[in-house]
């Protein structure tokens, strides 16, 4: 808001076109934002959870975080614990491994050596 209007919308500079970035949570000081997205590396319909780190630019470039923190760590619905420290998120795999199209199950992975890594 400024001057008491409404601002017109502007795209996050990672966001592409041909990619569907949803979901996104942002630090409280917005130094950076996990979101999900089916973009490459994902895996075919299936969703992964990136990051992005601000900077004097804009935004940085996404790191896929099944890459960068577990081959574990990928879904939708990401949240950031009060402390920064840990993320949760959604998808439909069971405690086995077993994905379970009918069922969505909480995970959650401590995300603090990349923010350490990133200057957080």
């Amino acid at each position: 808001m400024k001057g008491g209007q409404y601002q017109t919308p502007v795209r996050a500079s990672f966001c592409i076109d041909k990619h569907g970035d949803f979901d996104p949570a942002v630090a409280p000081d917005e130094s950076f934002l996990v979101f999900s997205s089916p973009r490459p590396p994902a895996p075919a319909k299936t969703s992964d959870l990136f990051i992005v780190f601000r900077t004097p630019n804009g935004w940085s470039e996404p790191i896929d975080l099944r890459e960068a923190v577990s081959d574990k760590v990928f879904g939708v619905e990401a949240r950031l614990s009060p402390d920064l420290k840990t993320l949760y998120f959604s998808n439909q795999i069971n405690k086995d491994g077993v994905k379970v199209p009918t069922e969505n199950y909480i995970w959650q992975v401590n995300i603090s050596e990349l923010l350490k890594a990133h200057g957080l």
